[in-house]
């Protein structure tokens, strides 16, 4: 697997983008893959674990375990490195984080603008 690396502290929404508040069942980084629990409340997504799965989207901030947070659905989010633009990136087999290559339970994320940029649009 070829990881691409998520910095925290570049990790943003762009411009022009949707989101949609979560309660957070754990503490989150933004830019981290979010899916929806059986209670209603979101976790990190894990492309390794059927029940971790499917993500809606990326969080738009650092949020602590308990509180609510805009997961961005759809737009332009950068913070990352490691992504050749026009490549589709999938959510990876580690808690929240993304990859180049699918996990046991496949889903694109988006599509990558810049090495540094993707837009998010999960396969749902």
């Amino acid at each position: 697997m070829a990881a691409i690396t998520r910095t925290s502290a570049d990790a943003r929404p762009v411009n022009d983008y949707l989101s949609v508040n979560v309660v957070m069942d754990v503490a989150t980084l933004a830019g981290q893959c979010v899916y929806i629990k059986s209670n209603g409340r979101g976790a990190l997504a894990n492309a390794g674990a059927a029940g971790t799965m499917k993500a809606i989207g990326v969080a738009s901030m650092d949020c602590a375990a308990g509180r609510s947070v805009a997961v961005i659905t759809y737009g332009r989010f950068g913070g990352w490195s490691g992504m050749t633009p026009g490549t589709t990136p999938s959510v990876a087999a580690v808690a929240g984080e993304l990859d180049t290559v699918a996990g046991t339970v496949p889903q694109k994320i988006g599509v990558a603008l810049s090495a540094t940029e993707i837009l998010i649009r999960p396969e749902i």
